[in-house]
């Protein structure tokens, strides 16, 4: 049974999920006609995505800082040298509005994440747009790549060294596809080759 999943972004980039034969989830990512594609086998993920926030962390503080203005514009009047009650319902007024302009760009900019990162580096290989194009078809996708990732590993049960080698395939792959850059892929290599080695080295049947 194959599943898809397809999303677009406000900006015009695509995103399209396809978990095929159960166990190969292949993913086309399109942005600014450019056009990435890769595939995986659901055994180099974890077991459960995890949840991300992204957002402006200038837009958050500059909306922060225009509230408590705000909120203390009595107590500056209180201290100021300038008579600013005749002028308090235009400074009120102000900072009421770049406090919802703020917010308004705080709120567009906010996106929530679910990424999928490999097993031993915590690499992120896929990431998913939270509840694109529908919450319905998005939990359904979600729920079934997680449930196949579950029921794989149960079944096949991959030796310790054979996952560390499959992580490196998949993270070639990733790579090679432009996701991730030479330099982690090689970083992320050198760590799994040292945890083989480790493995090997404390091994009975060595």
């Amino acid at each position: 049974m194959n599943l898809e999943l397809y999303q677009q972004a406000k900006n015009g980039e695509q995103r399209h999920f396809q978990l095929k034969a159960g166990r190969e989830l292949h993913i086309t990512h399109s942005m600014s006609h450019k056009t990435h594609r890769y595939a995986f086998s659901v055994l180099a993920l974890v077991d459960k995505g995890k949840r991300v926030y992204l957002y402006k962390k200038k837009w958050a503080f500059l909306g922060i800082l225009s509230m408590l203005l705000l909120a203390g514009l009595p107590t500056l009047g209180q201290y100021s040298l300038v008579q600013v009650e005749k002028y308090y319902l235009y400074f009120f007024i102000g900072c009421f509005c770049l406090a919802l302009l703020f917010l308004m760009l705080f709120i567009r900019t906010f996106r929530r994440r679910d990424v999928f990162t490999s097993i031993y580096t915590q690499l992120p290989l896929v990431e998913f747009w939270v509840n694109l194009p529908t919450r319905k078809e998005y939990q359904q996708f979600i729920e079934a790549l997680e449930k196949t990732i579950k029921l794989h590993k149960d079944e096949m049960k991959v030796p310790f060294q054979k996952q560390l080698a499959g992580e490196i395939r998949t993270l070639r792959r990733v790579s090679e596809a432009g996701i991730l850059t030479e330099s982690v892929y090689q970083a992320a290599k050198a760590k799994l080759l040292l945890m083989s080695d480790e493995n090997y080295q404390s091994s009975p049947d060595k």
